[in-house]
């Protein structure tokens, strides 16, 4: 069977999947909400799920991954947006109350469903097909638990939404010395949708596509603008691997807290040098930037993912991903043709999508990074200011 006949019988079948374990799922919680007694509603409770990583794992459960989608609907801030020229909204996000008790026993029974068919994981069917790049490449709303998880910040704005002067490579420092977090974050205005993201390969779009794609395009300016994706990685074989990529203005990888990459048409915002250097264009013409070699063996590895642009006008770039022990074709200027660094196997969509550039990659000799993990059984997942914690299996 032929790659692309294989990739859309995957795809198919990870949509039947999710189909059918959506569907289960919402007729046990009907039944189970027809027959719960009734009682008082308790005080809501907010649990923080701090991120705990085992430090070594030689057997990998294979479980279907619960849906973070609530996540994206966490806040417990009133934004305002009544400095924006010409438009004057109000975002309100009510709190919301939780019957804990009800969630938890869902938990448990959806547990037990993903229980039931997690051996189709092996297929490459989780709970919820993976994101990919989305349609404009910024990332999906749906997509899988173990997705990266990506969350748009604008440097024009403080938390309330009022107007700020930025300066980008010096902010963009503070957002990365802060770990995204605590109160340097109050300076820079937090979108409150996020989004799921596989892979990252954007060919050259204007600079609002992160703003459409993040459901603010009628109120944010397309300049001044950070997109930090952040999760857990564990390769498919253990290895030796480094990152290759340029973005169009910037692109940092940190790999447990450790810049590995950064790539910025503009000032520095980190002290990390390449230490090896290639004239090899990239998506957009200027040349790719070569990561640090790094050991990335069987555990899960604390992945941060940092895109940006400063003035406007356009955006794009990818990200790479290359084995020391690997083998490549090279393009005719000496240039390893690389695959994309891709928690999971590309959807159709996304293979359509790569073809609208002349940039080569390597389809089929690609390795996976994707770590099973899901949100822990009892409480609501909530986000600790600006960072997403998960408990791994």
């Amino acid at each position: 069977m032929n790659t692309e006949k294989r990739m859309r019988l995957d795809h198919w079948l990870s949509v039947l999947v999710s189909v059918l374990v959506n569907a289960a799922l919402f007729t046990a919680m009907i039944f189970y909400i027809s027959f719960e007694p009734s009682r008082d509603t308790p005080p809501s409770k907010t649990m923080v799920i701090e991120a705990s990583v085992p430090e070594e794992i030689t057997e990998m459960e294979i479980e279907i991954i619960d849906d973070l989608s609530e996540l994206s609907h966490a806040t417990d801030e009133t934004n305002h947006w009544n400095h924006f020229d010409h438009v004057e909204i109000d975002f309100e996000m009510p709190p919301e109350v939780v019957d804990t008790a009800s969630a938890a026993n869902l938990d448990i029974l959806a547990g037990l469903l993903t229980d039931i068919v997690s051996p189709i994981t092996m297929l490459g069917a989780g709970h919820g097909v993976p994101a990919g790049g989305g349609i404009r490449g910024f990332g999906d709303e749906g997509g899988s638990g173990n997705d990266l998880v990506g969350t748009l910040y604008d440097l024009k704005r403080n938390r309330d939404g009022e107007a700020r002067r930025f300066s980008f490579s010096p902010d963009l420092r503070r957002m990365i010395d802060a770990g995204f977090s605590g109160p340097t974050m109050r300076d820079f205005y937090r979108v409150p949708k996020q989004l799921r993201l596989s892979h990252l390969f954007i060919p050259r779009t204007p600079a609002d596509g992160a703003p459409e794609a993040f459901g603010v395009a009628d109120y944010m300016e397309p300049r001044g603008w950070v997109v930090h994706y952040q999760g857990y990685i564990q390769p498919s074989v253990p290895g030796s691997f480094r990152f290759v990529g340029d973005f169009d203005d910037v692109i940092i990888v940190m790999i447990n807290g450790q810049v590995v990459l950064e790539s910025n048409w503009g000032a520095p915002a980190t002290d990390w040098r390449p230490q090896q250097t290639f004239r090899h264009p990239g998506l957009l013409g200027r040349n790719l930037v070569y990561g640090d070699w790094i050991q990335i063996d069987n555990r899960p590895h604390r992945i941060d993912l940092i895109i940006g642009e400063n003035p406007g006008g356009h955006v794009g770039g990818l990200l790479l991903v290359q084995n020391e022990k690997g083998q490549y074709r090279e393009a005719a200027n000496g240039r390893p043709i690389l695959p994309l660094f891709t928690l999971h196997p590309f959807r159709r969509n996304d293979v359509d999508r790569f073809s609208t550039s002349s940039f080569e990659l390597e389809l089929n000799n690609v390795p996976f990074f994707g770590l099973p993990m899901r949100p822990a059984a009892s409480g609501t997942p909530a986000i600790n200011d600006d960072l997403v914690h998960i408990e791994l299996l």
